[in-house]
């Protein structure tokens, strides 16, 4: 879910521009949701989909919005703690994260990227309130993330995020060789630093997996293409 965060702004009484817009976009594609690009897997290695489900095995999943591609690999953890690794492309930038996830949803992440300055590197923590615990994504709710941004040149900056989440839809859905439950949700997003401008999401959450996708904030198309799942991958690394 909502790996998204309004954490775009820079700086104490921003106008609307187009540099905070860029990170918010960049941020937004984290989580999740999220997440990124062509595939470096070794694409005929059988997927074995009772293990995709059932167990911890690392699965990467690859989709496509708005003309971005997105990666998603997740590594569960048996505690329900996971670490999520994703990469978003398109013609603009790349951008890889590492989130930490607990219960769900993100603790901290760290972003790099193919954009100068501040955009290039920085991390993000994240506190949460009014988040139901174990929240399973069917059902409405209305929540608020606290997070705070550290840039590689030492600017750190604080948001408040307020997340008005609802619940659409479940039914079992095909991606490559196997057939998974996904339920899909949409979301609007306000920040405190732009209170006057409401952002739109549309999200799949598969239980089976942990995973959330997320179309970015900011795009202009609703639907969320799957192409494929694998569990033989080569795993993310940040950009140097």
């Amino acid at each position: 879910m909502p790996n998204l965060t309004a954490d775009y702004a820079f700086g104490s009484n921003p106008p609307y521009t187009l540099g905070m817009l860029m990170k918010f976009k960049m941020i937004c594609q984290l989580v999740v949701a999220c997440l990124s690009a062509t595939s470096r897997t070794q694409a005929q290695t059988p997927v074995d989909c009772d293990a995709v489900k059932a167990k911890l095995t690392p699965v990467e999943l690859t989709y496509r919005n708005n003309n971005t591609k997105f990666t998603v690999q997740v590594f569960r953890g048996e505690s329900g703690n996971d670490v999520m690794w994703s990469q978003s492309q398109n013609q603009l930038r790349t951008t890889v994260s590492k989130v930490l996830m607990v219960d769900g949803y993100s603790s901290e992440t760290q972003t790099s990227s193919t954009s100068p300055g501040r955009l290039k590197n920085f991390n993000i923590k994240w506190e949460y309130d009014g988040l139901p615990k174990h929240f399973d994504r069917r059902t409405h709710v209305v929540y608020k993330a606290h997070t705070v941004t550290s840039s590689a040149d030492g600017t750190i900056d604080d948001s408040t995020t307020e997340y008005s989440y609802r619940f659409k839809s479940e039914s079992r859905v095909r991606v490559g060789a196997c057939v998974l439950t996904a339920v899909r949700g949409e979301v609007d997003v306000t920040n405190s630093k732009i209170a006057d401008r409401k952002f739109h999401s549309t999200m799949i959450y598969f239980p089976e997996l942990r995973m959330n996708l997320s179309t970015s904030a900011t795009s202009t198309d609703p639907e969320i293409s799957l192409d494929d799942i694998k569990t033989s991958f080569t795993p993310l690394t940040q950009i140097e």
